[in-house]
């Protein structure tokens, strides 16, 4: 087992996960190996699960209060629909509400299975990844100026049209009398003969 040395100065050992393997080999042996994965064991970045755990919970919390509590008061209501472009959607793979959304999960996670998920890098890198855009947020509202007292709500385009709709319908009148006077006629001549 090997030793590294991360950035803090602390020894982590290393274990091998597996061998990449890409295609047939160039001189036509067999797989061509392309490298090896290697994980550090315990947390990335030298810091505890828990520190992880932390750092998740407060870019969680202060990008919800700024989504939540300073976007919908932007008064500048171009600069706040580009902020709400800009955060995306759950679905939008790679947006910060995405990101925010899969941060969250892995705290949930964490809270049944234990903090150690964090052991696993794309977690850790989540994380990074929001404190990212929790900063881009951030400046964004900032940038968008004045804030009023309250939020004000989004204006939603106006679906109703500024003159009625006028709508050609047939008008079946006529054929339904006729059509019933011919069965009246009928039932009339019926009971005659």
């Amino acid at each position: 087992m090997y030793k590294f040395a991360n950035s803090l100065g602390r020894r982590l050992p290393i274990r091998r996960i597996g061998t990449h393997q890409l295609g047939q080999s160039s001189q036509g042996g067999g797989p061509m190996r392309v490298g090896s994965v290697i994980s550090l064991a315990g947390p990335s970045l030298g810091q505890s699960y828990q520190e992880w755990y932390n750092r998740a919970k407060a870019a969680t919390t202060k990008f919800a209060d700024l989504r939540d509590n300073f976007v919908p008061r932007i008064v500048d209501l171009r600069a706040r629909a580009d902020i709400l472009e800009w955060l995306g959607g759950s679905f939008v793979d790679e947006s910060p509400i995405y990101r925010w959304d899969t941060v969250m999960s892995d705290m949930s996670q964490a809270g049944r299975d234990g903090i150690a998920i964090y052991e696993v890098s794309r977690r850790t890198n989540r994380i990074v990844k929001l404190e990212d855009f929790v900063t881009e947020l951030g400046q964004k509202v900032g940038a968008a100026g004045q804030l009023s007292a309250k939020p004000t709500p989004t204006p939603t385009p106006d679906t109703r049209p500024d003159r009625p709709i006028i709508v050609d319908v047939p008008d079946y009148t006529i054929p339904i009398v006729a059509a019933g006077g011919a069965v009246a006629l009928a039932v009339l001549v019926g009971a005659i003969f």
